[in-house]
């Protein structure tokens, strides 16, 4: 009965390794099946699922935060009630360049205007986050909206004094003679802001695209 002994036999030594390898991996099984839900983690650190955390932890860069706030079923579209901007209006606004690339990945409007009718592009300008004005062209952002109650992105950029941007949104199309809503129009804008450097940019500019 020689054969029967654990010790030699090959299929007991084979089942005997195999138990072990199982018992071993039950420590990650477990923790893998209990991993608490984005809804789970975000009740335990007390963070509310409504828009408004969701506009606020994006605009204070915190990534992780944002995307719990998703996975736990927030539209990346929500917007504050107020000011009815998107989480994407405040991480262009902010600088967070991580936040702005993920909510682009996950759908968000990029041309989506808050209640006076600024978009994501606007708001970057008006912060003058070169970065984040680039990344939002790249993805097709609108360059010629008119805001109701708000400059252009062009007008922003003058406004700002920062030529490099001027630059940047002419390349992307941004029509020279175009006024904004109160009737500003770029060259107006930059001889108001006493920035011959910009005057000459923009009169070029007219020169190639009078319209």
């Amino acid at each position: 009965m020689a054969v029967m002994t654990t010790r030699n036999h090959p299929v007991r030594c084979i089942s005997k390794t195999l138990a072990m390898l199982i018992v071993a991996a039950l420590p990650g099984l477990c923790v893998a099946q209990t991993k608490p839900s984005a809804v789970e983690q975000l009740t335990k650190i007390r963070i509310e699922i409504i828009p408004e955390r969701l506009t606020q932890y994006a605009a204070q860069g915190d990534l992780v935060t944002v995307n719990l706030l998703i996975d736990a079923g927030l539209r990346v579209n929500s917007a504050d009630p107020i000011r009815k901007a998107t989480a994407l209006h405040n991480a262009s606004a902010q600088g967070h360049l991580r936040i702005v690339a993920r909510l682009l990945e996950l759908g968000a409007d990029i041309d989506a205007r808050d209640w006076h009718g600024v978009t994501p592009l606007i708001a970057a300008v008006y912060a003058g986050h070169t970065s984040i004005v680039q990344a939002l062209l790249q993805k097709g952002a609108d360059v010629n909206v008119v805001p109701e109650k708000a400059p252009t992105a062009l007008i922003a950029a003058i406004q700002t004094g920062k030529l490099a941007l001027v630059d940047m949104l002419l390349a992307a199309n941004a029509k020279p003679a175009m006024p904004d809503g109160v009737g500003q129009t770029p060259l107006s804008a930059a001889k108001l802001a006493t920035r011959h450097d910009i005057v000459g940019r923009i009169e070029a500019a007219l020169s190639l695209r009078p319209q």
